[in-house]
């Protein structure tokens, strides 16, 4: 009775976990920091992959916590402090995730983290502008996944053009979703396994509110390069919001053998599994949430532990989660439930009451 409440959307994520074509959709235009026909505000820089490679797709480039730019196929990139004007692989300013939020230069890419780069420890020249150390980016622990499919590698030169345009296309602020998505179809259409172009095809129909075309060539670039871990929490999202309760943990499943940090995937899988019945699978996922000290995000993990120790009648343990997730969500929907059944179990002598904390002496 009181898990009423337990969302079973992905409604609950979309803030801090979000897909990359909802980012794309969140953008401000409108630069805070000045005039951008100055030459002394132009910064420039480049990024590297630990080692000195240059990284094999585009890098999404943060200042302030907003997008402005994105890296062309050497790595380097250029933005305004006076505007969001496209660098060379795209650009523009948006809201970026939470990490991002400091006042520092620093990249995003899947399967990476990223060096932050201040602005006062650079190369500054009032006729060319600001010149930036590099940006380096480190494989993410518990990563486990490839950042670039093979099948990507095996494919003819032309088709690698079109996507790595797709891919600049899709990921500039100001980019048409439309032209990406040609770009991309030409890639497929020249190597047919191209999971990359595929996953990212995918993305950009969601885009265009295309959900079966959407689906068709996620499940394609799944098919092309099972080990390209790209599509899957796209995937799991698609499902989520189906509640197709079974593809949803089956694609979890699989992608957490890659990424076993990703907090969103493991919620979702601790609830399609719990809605599927499976159990052991869902209190498996929901205690790996708080064991990472993910629950602050997901609180319903301590939620989904509770109904599975009520039914073994393990009420004290139910009633410690339950009043930790009413500490993490106190406005939740189905908080004035769940204090109801507290109160009743109390009442009723299942469990004690909370301890009060002494009074001050």
């Amino acid at each position: 009775m009181f898990l009423v409440g337990l969302a079973t959307s992905t409604s609950l994520c979309w803030g801090q976990n979000e897909t990359p074509a909802n980012r794309r959709n969140r953008i401000n235009m409108q630069s805070p920091l000045g005039d951008q026909q100055d030459p002394s505000k132009q910064v420039w820089g480049n990024v590297l992959v630990e080692g000195g490679g240059t990284p094999s797709r585009p890098v999404e480039i943060y200042y302030c916590g907003r997008q402005v730019a994105l890296t062309d196929r050497k790595g380097r990139y250029s933005f305004s402090l006076g505007g969001a004007r496209p660098s060379l692989g795209g650009g523009g300013a948006r809201i970026g995730a939470e990490e991002f939020g400091r006042c520092v230069v620093t990249g995003r890419l899947d399967g990476y983290q990223a060096d932050a780069v201040d602005l006062l420890r650079s190369h500054n020249d009032p006729s060319e502008g600001i010149r930036l150390l590099p940006i380096t980016l480190y494989p993410k622990p518990g990563y486990d996944g490839l950042t670039t499919s093979v099948t990507t590698l095996e494919a003819p030169k032309a088709a690698q053009r079109a996507l790595y345009k797709g891919l600049e296309e899709a990921g500039n602020p100001r980019g048409k979703p439309d032209k990406a998505a040609a770009a991309l179809e030409k890639a497929v259409q020249l190597h047919p396994l191209m999971a990359e172009a595929w996953a990212a095809l995918g993305e950009v129909r969601l885009k265009q509110r295309d959900l079966p075309g959407a689906k068709l060539a996620l499940e394609n670039a799944v098919a092309s390069d099972p080990a390209f871990p790209q599509p899957y929490p796209v995937l799991v999202r698609i499902h989520m919001q189906e509640q197709d309760w079974a593809r949803a943990a089956e694609r979890a499943e699989a992608y957490l053998r890659f990424d076993s940090s990703s907090g969103e995937i493991t919620y979702f899988h601790a609830l399609a599994s719990f809605q599927l019945g499976d159990r052991p699978a869902a209190e498996q996922s929901a205690s790996s949430l708080i064991e990472k000290g993910l629950a602050p995000a997901f609180p319903q993990a301590h939620q989904i532990l509770a109904l599975l120790q009520a039914e073994r009648e393990e009420y004290g343990p139910a009633a410690e989660n339950l009043r930790t997730y009413l500490s993490l969500a106190p406005n939740a929907d189905s908080a004035a439930q769940i204090r109801e059944q507290l109160a009743k179990w109390e009442r009723t002598g299942l469990v004690a009451p909370p301890k009060s904390d002494p009074p001050i002496q």
